[in-house]
């Protein structure tokens, strides 16, 4: 019978909560940029070749790695393939929030920020769906692992 695994619902509850703050980060970040106001946390990096693309990537993965998480490795169908459901939503963001800065006179549309989000979100699918393999489906399962024992007859056999 299962039994739910004291730590199981905390580690989901703080992967969501992680996910949603990160995500307000990212929210707050584009707000700033949007509105021509720098972002302290990224003024070190501020001349750095490619640093612009190096964030691309990481921010745009780690929300892919989060959301794939908090969502249980949840995927959709395409035709005959199913596909997580947290890169297709990082990926649809990304391509409205790059679009959107034709709309926004303080801001530019880079393809290759795009591009570097694409590639983000594509490897740290391909790290997720990795992970996904690697987890026990019950460790995100509502009823958490099963630490139940019974005894096989290899462990009651008399030697």
């Amino acid at each position: 019978m299962p039994h739910t695994h004291p730590s199981t619902p905390r580690l989901r509850t703080l992967c969501m909560a992680l996910t949603a703050t990160f995500f307000a980060f990212l929210v707050h970040t584009v707000t700033l940029a949007n509105t021509g106001q720098r972002i302290p946390l990224f003024a070190p990096f501020d001349g750095h070749p490619l640093s612009d693309k190096v964030g691309h990537f990481v921010l745009g993965g780690l929300l892919t790695l989060g959301l794939t998480v908090s969502t249980r490795f949840k995927t959709i169908r395409l035709g005959a393939r199913h596909i997580l459901l947290g890169p297709v939503l990082v990926a649809m963001v990304a391509i409205t929030e790059e679009c959107s800065q034709y709309l926004i006179p303080t801001r530019n549309f880079d393809l290759t920020d795009l591009m570097a989000d694409a590639a983000g979100i594509l490897t740290f699918a391909l790290f997720a769906r990795w992970l996904s393999k690697r987890i026990s489906p019950h460790f995100w399962s509502d009823a958490g692992p099963d630490l139940s024992y019974s005894a096989s007859s290899s462990d009651t056999a008399d030697t």
